[in-house]
């Protein structure tokens, strides 16, 4: 349950900005995408705050060694 949290909030802001850049193109008024444009920030906010709230912390550690989390450890 816990993962389902954050990933319907990245999966929700990614659609919702997918939609929001084609919005011109397909037409859309434009009181819409002037709504949309303000309310773009506020979903990024709420997934950056959900997937650091109920994300998987990584177990690998910069002072370990390891710089990104897919990289192998760096000597």
């Amino acid at each position: 349950m816990k993962e389902n949290k954050w990933k319907f909030a990245v999966t929700f802001t990614t659609i919702f900005i997918l939609v929001y850049h084609m919005s011109p193109f397909i037409g859309f008024a434009d009181d819409i995408i002037i709504a949309m444009f303000i309310t773009a920030p506020l979903l990024t906010f709420w997934m950056a705050y959900r997937v650091l709230k109920y994300g998987v912390e990584s177990t690998k550690r910069f002072d370990d060694g390891y710089f990104y989390d897919d990289l192998e450890k760096i000597e």
